[in-house]
């Protein structure tokens, strides 16, 4: 059909005629078509929607100027083509940046998110080879030669695979302007502004042998979102929903009928990502912000006692007022949030215009406090805020050193590098902060610190130290319940007295 110069696709669910709708956004280059594999088996739960986006499939372009919200209106007039009212919106590529872009901006027409292989950060300087690449490939505006690289790239099904010509044909159909000046206008700005303001369940789904934004950086990128979760499917490339059909709609399936059951959480657990999460911080913000001040020093003290200081000069009062501490701590460990994260996380419960007026007041506060010392890093815009300064922070640095004795192989090394995170009071740290990120980061951090500290007991208790072995459980056993820990430490400690007799 092509009404309103919008080309779509309702298909109603077999089973259900009050059944909730899935949303299918298509990635760069390709066309509704290629959903029709998944689309398939979600319709015996949900109805379901796919179009083709401006210059791709059916749908023509009419020369308007190419802006994300032009592209949220297009998503609009499908929600008021069928009086939807709340939808799951399931992306691929570019289809999932929109998605976290629509949702950003409308978020009450949103119940969930399935992002697939959608990138939350690309190098600037491999954007750039990749676009000269392409546009090699698209010579004189025939899509011929990007058509077979790309089929190449974002499938791994065989050249002759009905699938596989699905996606050269979307490729040949797609209009070589818009596809390129998409290109642009994704790279205009930093798409994890958009995916880290995700406030909904989000399922974030890559191949193992996707090439173009291969499953590890999915996951990294996963770990910026609020409430999502992360899933590898195997012998996949970037179109799972084609590659491993069965075992991708079985996924998006489970996650659609529970979004909050996620199998694979990625805010607690594997410390490979929490290291490379770490970098990726650094590395995110290098690529997209500019560089902190060199001349603003902003050192805070989260380990024991609270202290801060600036360029040297303690700022030692007004931290327990209009929410200061909470304000800076968060901005230390997520730099440059939306104003709409930062509500989220602050204030989760506040409707938007109160949390809003919060946190103007609480940045007024902040601003108030480094203001005093005669050097402000608090740099705020309508949709930003950010730290810039150059940070130094001990606890920062300690989970460093965590991340890395959860990386470190040998033994002895690993070994010192425990001993060295035990100096620290950690049972204090983020003391006096009970905002959700702030619980789920003490979570990680403890069951990291856990894991490390019974290898380093069973260390001791190989060599015979059964008395080491339990000074140190209970070095840390007040972090945890008794029912976690206690019988580790007495089974510890009973062993030593068998010994000893």
């Amino acid at each position: 059909m092509d009404i309103f110069n919008l080309f779509y696709q309702f298909n109603q669910c077999t089973s259900d005629p009050d059944a909730e709708v899935v949303v299918l956004l298509h990635g760069l280059g390709l066309n509704a078509r290629v959903w029709e594999p998944l689309a398939a088996v979600l319709t015996e739960r949900y109805h379901v929607v796919r179009y083709d986006l401006r210059g791709h499939g059916e749908r023509s372009h009419d020369g308007s100027q190419l802006t994300w919200e032009l592209l949220c209106n297009d998503l609009d007039d499908i929600f008021h083509l069928y009086s939807i009212t709340e939808a799951h919106l399931v992306g691929h590529g570019l289809g999932g940046n929109l998605a976290a872009r629509y949702g950003m901006s409308r978020p009450e027409r949103v119940k969930s998110f399935v992002l697939i292989s959608t990138i939350g950060f690309y190098p600037p300087e491999a954007m750039e080879r990749s676009v000269e690449l392409r546009r090699s490939y698209a010579e004189n505006g025939v899509a011929a030669a990007l058509a077979e690289q790309m089929a190449s790239l974002v499938t791994c099904l065989p050249q002759d695979r009905e699938e596989t010509r699905w996606v050269k044909e979307a490729y040949l159909q797609c209009d070589m302007d818009v596809y390129f000046k998409l290109i642009e206008l994704f790279a205009a700005e930093n798409p994890l502004d958009d995916l880290s303001a995700i406030n909904k369940p989000c399922l974030v789904m890559a191949g193992d042998k996707d090439t173009i934004y291969p499953s590890y950086m999915s996951k990294i990128t996963a770990q910026f979102i609020p409430n999502a979760f992360s899933v590898t499917v195997p012998d996949a490339a970037s179109l799972v929903f084609i590659d491993n059909q069965t075992y991708a709609a079985q996924k998006i399936l489970d996650f659609l009928s529970n979004p909050l059951s996620g199998t694979e959480s990625t805010n607690v657990g594997d410390p490979l990502l929490g290291l490379m999460r770490i970098d990726a911080i650094k590395m995110f913000g290098d690529a997209y912000k500019s560089t902190p001040s060199k001349d603003v020093l902003l050192e805070v003290k989260l380990i024991g006692s609270f202290r801060v200081f600036i360029n040297g000069q303690e700022l030692p009062s007004g931290w327990q007022q209009r929410n200061a501490k909470r304000l800076l701590v968060y901005l230390m460990f997520y730099p440059n949030p939306t104003r709409e994260k930062l509500c989220d996380a602050l204030w989760p419960l506040a409707e938007i215009s109160k949390a809003s007026n919060l946190l103007r007041v609480s940045l007024s506060h902040l601003k108030g406090l480094f203001d005093t010392a005669g050097t402000n890093p608090i740099v705020a815009n309508r949709s930003h805020v950010k730290l810039n300064a150059v940070v130094v922070c001990d606890l920062l640095k300690w989970i460093q050193s965590l991340e890395e004795a959860h990386m470190e192989k040998r033994a002895l090394r690993k070994f010192i590098l425990i001993k060295e995170l035990l100096v620290y009071p950690v049972e204090e740290m983020l003391a006096g902060l009970y905002d959700n990120w702030a619980v789920q980061e003490r979570s990680r951090l403890e069951y990291m610190l856990l894991g490390l500290v019974e290898s380093l007991a069973d260390s001791y208790k190989k060599d015979g130290d059964f008395a080491a072995a339990s000074q140190v459980m209970r070095r840390i056993s007040n972090m945890y319940s008794e029912e976690l820990n206690g019988d580790t430490v007495r089974n510890t400690h009973a062993q030593g007295e068998v010994r000893d007799h």
